[in-house]
Protein backbone atom coordinates (compact mmCIF):
# COMPACT_ATOMS: atom_id res chain seq x y z
CA UNK A 1 0.00 0.00 0.00
CA UNK A 2 1.34 3.52 -0.47
CA UNK A 3 1.09 6.34 1.79
CA UNK A 4 0.44 9.99 0.24
CA UNK A 5 2.32 13.05 1.80
CA UNK A 6 1.53 16.77 0.29
CA UNK A 7 3.71 19.58 0.09
CA UNK A 8 1.80 22.28 0.32
CA UNK A 9 2.90 25.28 -2.18
CA UNK A 10 6.46 23.81 -2.62
CA UNK A 11 7.22 27.09 -5.51
CA UNK A 12 6.53 29.89 -2.71
CA UNK A 13 6.98 27.94 -0.12
CA UNK A 14 10.51 26.34 0.56
CA UNK A 15 12.67 28.45 2.20
CA UNK A 16 16.27 27.42 3.25
CA UNK A 17 15.39 24.02 1.75
CA UNK A 18 12.38 23.13 3.53
CA UNK A 19 12.10 19.97 0.81
CA UNK A 20 14.83 18.50 2.76
CA UNK A 21 12.20 16.91 5.16
CA UNK A 22 10.20 15.76 2.04
CA UNK A 23 13.55 13.89 1.24
CA UNK A 24 14.49 13.10 4.88
CA UNK A 25 10.82 10.96 5.09
CA UNK A 26 11.94 9.36 1.46
CA UNK A 27 15.03 8.03 3.18
CA UNK A 28 13.79 6.42 6.13
CA UNK A 29 10.38 5.19 4.37
CA UNK A 30 12.71 3.43 2.08
CA UNK A 31 14.75 1.84 4.58
CA UNK A 32 11.77 0.68 6.07
CA UNK A 33 10.31 -0.33 3.00
CA UNK A 34 7.66 1.99 3.07
CA UNK A 35 5.84 3.34 -0.33
CA UNK A 36 5.43 6.99 -0.38
CA UNK A 37 3.44 9.05 -3.08
CA UNK A 38 4.28 12.69 -2.51
CA UNK A 39 1.91 15.02 -4.06
CA UNK A 40 3.56 18.56 -4.98
CA UNK A 41 0.31 20.89 -4.43
CA UNK A 42 0.55 24.34 -5.83
CA UNK A 43 -2.41 27.29 -6.05
CA UNK A 44 -5.27 26.25 -6.69
CA UNK A 45 -4.55 22.54 -6.87
CA UNK A 46 -6.91 20.00 -4.47
CA UNK A 47 -5.31 18.32 -1.87
CA UNK A 48 -5.44 14.28 -1.77
CA UNK A 49 -7.88 13.22 0.64
CA UNK A 50 -5.95 10.17 1.49
CA UNK A 51 -2.58 11.89 2.12
CA UNK A 52 -1.55 10.88 5.68
CA UNK A 53 1.13 14.27 6.17
CA UNK A 54 0.99 17.66 5.19
CA UNK A 55 3.84 20.05 4.82
CA UNK A 56 4.04 23.82 4.53
CA UNK A 57 7.83 24.94 4.44
CA UNK A 58 9.02 28.73 4.82
CA UNK A 59 9.17 31.45 2.40
CA UNK A 60 9.46 35.44 2.89
CA UNK A 61 6.80 37.92 3.41
CA UNK A 62 5.72 38.21 -0.36
CA UNK A 63 5.68 34.60 -0.84
CA UNK A 64 3.32 34.22 2.18
CA UNK A 65 1.32 36.92 0.78
CA UNK A 66 0.88 34.88 -2.68
CA UNK A 67 -0.15 31.94 -0.94
CA UNK A 68 -2.31 33.43 1.43
CA UNK A 69 -5.66 33.84 -0.15
CA UNK A 70 -5.29 30.29 -1.59
CA UNK A 71 -4.07 28.73 1.41
CA UNK A 72 -7.42 30.63 4.10
CA UNK A 73 -9.58 28.62 1.47
CA UNK A 74 -8.32 25.64 2.23
CA UNK A 75 -8.60 26.16 6.27
CA UNK A 76 -11.68 23.95 6.70
CA UNK A 77 -9.90 21.61 4.29
CA UNK A 78 -6.90 21.30 6.66
CA UNK A 79 -9.04 21.50 9.38
CA UNK A 80 -10.89 18.08 8.76
CA UNK A 81 -7.89 16.29 7.45
CA UNK A 82 -5.79 16.77 10.46
CA UNK A 83 -9.07 16.08 12.79
CA UNK A 84 -9.65 13.07 10.63
CA UNK A 85 -5.84 11.86 11.56
CA UNK A 86 -3.48 13.44 9.22
CA UNK A 87 -0.17 15.48 10.05
CA UNK A 88 0.87 18.94 9.84
CA UNK A 89 4.43 20.26 9.66
CA UNK A 90 4.77 24.09 9.31
CA UNK A 91 8.05 25.52 9.01
CA UNK A 92 8.86 28.69 9.82
CA UNK A 93 6.19 30.67 7.83
CA UNK A 94 4.27 27.63 7.37
CA UNK A 95 4.62 27.66 11.45
CA UNK A 96 3.45 31.28 11.65
CA UNK A 97 0.27 30.70 9.25
CA UNK A 98 -0.81 28.36 11.53
CA UNK A 99 -2.11 31.14 14.12
CA UNK A 100 -4.68 33.94 14.78
CA UNK A 101 -2.23 36.53 12.69
CA UNK A 102 1.16 37.58 11.38
CA UNK A 103 2.67 40.60 11.57
CA UNK A 104 4.66 41.21 8.17
CA UNK A 105 8.34 43.65 8.28
CA UNK A 106 5.95 46.70 7.57
CA UNK A 107 3.75 46.05 10.25
CA UNK A 108 0.57 44.61 8.00
CA UNK A 109 -1.18 41.71 10.10
CA UNK A 110 -2.39 38.75 7.83
CA UNK A 111 -5.13 36.45 8.64
CA UNK A 112 -3.52 33.13 9.48
CA UNK A 113 -5.52 29.95 9.61
CA UNK A 114 -6.38 30.25 13.25
CA UNK A 115 -6.12 26.16 13.73
CA UNK A 116 -3.94 26.75 16.68
CA UNK A 117 -4.21 29.76 19.30
CA UNK A 118 -0.72 31.21 18.41
CA UNK A 119 0.07 34.97 17.01
CA UNK A 120 3.24 36.41 15.28
CA UNK A 121 4.59 40.16 15.45
CA UNK A 122 7.08 41.38 14.05
CA UNK A 123 10.25 42.15 15.47
CA UNK A 124 10.24 45.32 17.87
CA UNK A 125 12.47 48.51 17.90
CA UNK A 126 16.05 47.56 18.94
CA UNK A 127 15.17 43.59 17.94
CA UNK A 128 17.35 41.90 15.72
CA UNK A 129 16.08 39.25 12.98
CA UNK A 130 17.07 36.25 15.06
CA UNK A 131 19.47 34.24 13.17
CA UNK A 132 21.96 31.00 13.30
CA UNK A 133 22.25 27.47 14.48
CA UNK A 134 19.63 26.17 17.23
CA UNK A 135 19.22 23.72 19.66
CA UNK A 136 16.43 22.66 21.93
CA UNK A 137 15.31 20.38 24.21
CA UNK A 138 12.15 18.33 23.87
CA UNK A 139 10.72 15.95 26.68
CA UNK A 140 9.38 13.66 23.30
CA UNK A 141 12.25 13.58 20.66
CA UNK A 142 15.02 14.56 23.20
CA UNK A 143 18.06 17.62 22.03
CA UNK A 144 16.73 18.55 18.77
CA UNK A 145 18.89 21.02 16.07
CA UNK A 146 18.25 23.25 13.28
CA UNK A 147 19.07 26.47 11.51
CA UNK A 148 16.89 29.36 12.25
CA UNK A 149 16.24 32.68 10.08
CA UNK A 150 13.32 34.72 11.34
CA UNK A 151 12.72 38.11 11.98
CA UNK A 152 8.36 37.50 13.60
CA UNK A 153 7.64 36.85 17.14
CA UNK A 154 5.16 33.98 17.74
CA UNK A 155 4.04 33.53 21.10
CA UNK A 156 1.58 30.40 22.49
CA UNK A 157 -1.90 30.67 23.97
CA UNK A 158 -1.95 29.39 27.27
CA UNK A 159 -3.44 26.10 25.72
CA UNK A 160 -0.74 24.88 23.63
CA UNK A 161 2.60 23.45 24.49
CA UNK A 162 5.62 23.89 22.74
CA UNK A 163 7.88 21.38 21.02
CA UNK A 164 10.85 22.00 22.63
CA UNK A 165 12.73 24.28 25.67
CA UNK A 166 15.34 26.40 23.48
CA UNK A 167 18.67 25.35 24.77
CA UNK A 168 20.92 27.85 22.35
CA UNK A 169 19.44 30.25 19.83
CA UNK A 170 15.92 32.19 19.90
CA UNK A 171 13.24 29.75 19.48
CA UNK A 172 9.80 31.39 19.17
CA UNK A 173 10.29 34.86 20.20
CA UNK A 174 13.74 34.96 22.01
CA UNK A 175 11.80 36.07 25.28
CA UNK A 176 10.21 32.92 26.92
CA UNK A 177 12.92 30.38 25.73
CA UNK A 178 10.03 28.08 24.01
CA UNK A 179 10.30 26.71 20.74
CA UNK A 180 7.55 25.55 18.10
CA UNK A 181 4.69 24.24 19.03
CA UNK A 182 3.39 20.13 19.79
CA UNK A 183 -0.33 19.95 19.52
CA UNK A 184 -2.56 17.00 19.26
CA UNK A 185 -5.98 18.07 17.04
CA UNK A 186 -8.51 15.48 17.17
CA UNK A 187 -7.27 12.51 15.65
CA UNK A 188 -4.26 13.85 14.14
CA UNK A 189 -1.03 16.45 15.24
CA UNK A 190 -0.10 19.59 14.53
CA UNK A 191 4.28 20.01 14.35
CA UNK A 192 4.71 23.90 14.36
CA UNK A 193 8.92 25.06 14.20
CA UNK A 194 11.33 27.42 13.33
CA UNK A 195 14.15 24.93 12.80
CA UNK A 196 15.30 24.63 8.84
CA UNK A 197 17.22 20.99 8.42
CA UNK A 198 13.77 20.01 10.82
CA UNK A 199 14.18 16.51 9.90
CA UNK A 200 17.73 15.69 8.15
CA UNK A 201 18.76 16.86 11.20
CA UNK A 202 16.25 15.21 13.37
CA UNK A 203 15.79 11.69 12.41
CA UNK A 204 14.33 10.58 15.71
CA UNK A 205 11.19 12.71 14.46
CA UNK A 206 11.20 11.67 10.76
CA UNK A 207 11.14 8.30 12.25
CA UNK A 208 8.40 9.12 14.79
CA UNK A 209 6.22 10.89 11.95
CA UNK A 210 6.62 7.47 9.82
CA UNK A 211 5.32 5.36 12.55
CA UNK A 212 2.48 7.86 12.91
CA UNK A 213 1.61 7.76 9.35
CA UNK A 214 2.32 4.24 8.59
CA UNK A 215 0.22 2.51 11.27
CA UNK A 216 0.14 -1.65 10.33
CA UNK A 217 1.62 -1.31 7.28
CA UNK A 218 5.22 -2.13 8.54
CA UNK A 219 5.60 -5.62 11.02
CA UNK A 220 7.68 -4.97 13.32
CA UNK A 221 8.65 -1.23 12.91
CA UNK A 222 10.59 -1.12 16.11
CA UNK A 223 12.93 -3.81 15.75
CA UNK A 224 13.54 -2.69 12.13
CA UNK A 225 14.24 0.79 13.35
CA UNK A 226 16.22 -0.36 16.74
CA UNK A 227 18.22 -1.87 13.70
CA UNK A 228 18.96 0.96 11.27
CA UNK A 229 19.82 3.39 14.71
CA UNK A 230 22.37 0.69 15.94
CA UNK A 231 24.11 0.57 12.42
CA UNK A 232 24.19 4.79 12.36
CA UNK A 233 25.39 4.78 15.88
CA UNK A 234 28.13 2.25 15.26
CA UNK A 235 28.99 4.26 12.07
CA UNK A 236 29.05 7.47 13.61
CA UNK A 237 32.35 8.39 15.19
CA UNK A 238 31.49 9.18 19.10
Amino acid sequence: MTITITHLYPQHMSLYGDRGNILALLYWASQLNLKINVQNCSLNEPIDQNTKLIMLGGGQDHDQEKVLKDLLNRRNELNDLILGGAIFLGICGGYQLLGEYYEVADGKRLDGLNLLGLYTKKAGIGEKRIIGNVKAKSNLFGLLTGFENHGGRTFLGRKLKPLAQIVQGGGNNAQDQTEGVLQNYGQGLIIGTYFHGFLPKNRQVAQFILKKIAQAETENFENILENINQKICNYLPY
